[in-house]
């Protein structure tokens, strides 16, 4: 059935993500990159004009897990076969772990300087794949219940996949010499979901105490509540590897509102709300699944440290394993009555305070939370940004996140002529690629036009020194 087929690459995405991100924190404090404007619709390139390479102005890859790395997963036999470590996976395991892959790549930009307003539009496509698992959940489906005796409540535990394309329209405008405000609005085509709603599991032993020999001591009565809502459309229009075939049948809307405020010579403050939208599922794709209720007998025994390769084993079959004998029994059915849903989009709060010295040393400090269903990822990251010239500029950073204390992160921006690159790695935990839980990749192309304008913390500046040297208050 498709909502096993959902369920199961959904979770085995999950349980196999060790890093990759989307737009890093890395260009936060690159003026001069075009790109900086994702993260903050106040900011504003610093060119008459700008374009972006068709295809190729902005790629966002991000992949994150904050729980294990893969050699927590998998440990080497006196043998030399390679075996599923499931202790040790349940030890590195939080109350609540989140799996995600982001990948949005810029099919279109384009920007323009009029007056003191600042215009930009263009046409992104974006993956935004959360999973949120819960410690007893993982624990249940790796180990067996054999800890939980009694009666257990699942709950707060989410899927929360979304492919979309959107077209946007970007301005901001410097209100005054310290405040500069700005607001995207973005218009939503929707093109693949799969999402849970209010999925909550309850099971209790039946075999207590063994008074039926014949059964397992680990089977167990189990009871689903919730819905699973599912997307899919044809596959008859693909670019990219990404299904077009859908535009125009799923809309939906986002907003981006942002602020820098110049509070002090060479101080800044930045803070923006992203993606506050929602994409509304119809047609005869949207489909909501609910269970049916009540309970059903249900028998697992959990993983065990198994032999992957010396058996012939695959992991995904493993993970197929233990999740088709939940989908089996969970007994979901389509409500024929619903011929759509509506998904809100993971909304984000980034805050930022930057000082620069000496006009070419920006230091920074990043706050970022992003909001998936009932679960706030959080960090905050330190950057320091060099730029000896107004066409080049190098950044390094560390995020302080959920996967650890220590996420490196580098970033490089140079203008050749009009030509602009921009390449960056962020949130780099381990230089061993098996030990390695998150990464961000950022690159683009751009061409830019114009004369490069003061900055509003170097005007500041210079009205401070003017008004000390007038004896004036300021």
């Amino acid at each position: 059935m498709i909502k096993k087929i959902y369920i199961y690459g959904v979770l085995i995405l999950g349980l196999l993500c060790a890093g990759v991100q989307a737009q890093g924190t890395n260009l936060y404090q690159m003026s001069f990159v075009p790109q900086q404007n994702n993260l903050n619709p106040a900011f504003h390139a610093p060119y008459d004009y700008y374009f972006g390479f068709p295809g190729m102005s902005g790629l966002y890859v991000q992949a994150n897990n904050d729980a294990f790395a893969w050699n927590n997963l998998i440990e080497r036999g006196v043998d030399d076969s390679l075996r599923l470590n499931v202790s040790k996976m349940v030890g590195r395991l939080h109350s609540q772990n989140i799996f995600g892959v982001n990948v949005e790549e810029e099919i279109l930009r384009v920007g323009f300087k009029k007056g003191d307003n600042y215009f930009q539009v263009g046409f992104t496509s974006k993956v935004d794949a959360n999973i949120v698992l819960t410690k007893q959940l993982m624990s249940f489906l790796l180990m067996g219940p054999g800890q939980y005796l009694g009666e257990n409540y699942f709950k707060n535990n989410a899927i929360d996949i979304q492919t979309y394309a959107y077209l946007y329209t970007g301005w901001s405008r410097r209100v005054s010499e310290m405040v500069t405000v700005g607001a995207r609005v973005k218009l939503i085509s929707g093109m693949f979901s799969v999402s849970t709603k209010q999925l909550n599991l309850t099971w209790n032993v039946v075999n207590f105490g063994m008074e039926d020999p014949a059964l397992s001591p680990y089977t167990y009565e189990l009871r689903a509540e919730g819905e699973i809502r599912t997307n899919m459309m044809g596959q008859d229009l693909k670019w990219g590897g990404v299904d077009l075939s859908g535009l125009g049948r799923n809309w939906g809307f986002g907003v981006d509102m942002g602020v820098v405020v110049d509070f002090a010579p060479n101080w800044r403050f930045s803070g923006a709300l992203t993606d506050l939208g929602a994409i509304f599922w119809k047609g005869e794709n949207a489909s909501v699944y609910r269970s049916r209720g009540g309970s059903v007998n249900y028998a697992f025994q959990g993983l065990d440290e198994l032999n992957l390769f010396g058996e012939g084993i695959r992991f995904d079959s493993l993970i197929r394993r233990s999740l088709s004998r939940i989908v089996d029994t969970l007994k979901f059915e389509r409500d024929t009555n619903i011929n759509g849903y509506t998904t809100r989009l993971p909304s984000a709060l980034t805050l930022g305070f930057d000082y620069t010295l000496f006009e070419n040393h920006r230091f920074g400090l990043v706050f970022n939370g992003r909001l998936i269903r009932n679960y706030l990822a959080a960090e905050a990251a330190l950057s320091y940004t060099y730029t000896p010239s107004k066409n080049f500029a190098v950044s390094v950073s560390n995020t302080f996140g959920n996967s650890g204390p220590f996420n490196l992160g580098f970033a490089i921006a140079g203008n050749l002529g009009p030509a602009q690159l921009h390449f960056g790695l962020d949130r780099i935990n381990s230089f061993n690629v098996a030990k390695m839980r998150t990464a961000v990749l950022t690159f683009g192309i751009n061409f830019v036009i114009g004369k490069h304008e003061i900055l509003p913390s170097k005007i500041a500046y210079i009205k401070a020194e003017k008004a000390a040297e007038q004896n004036m208050t300021y």
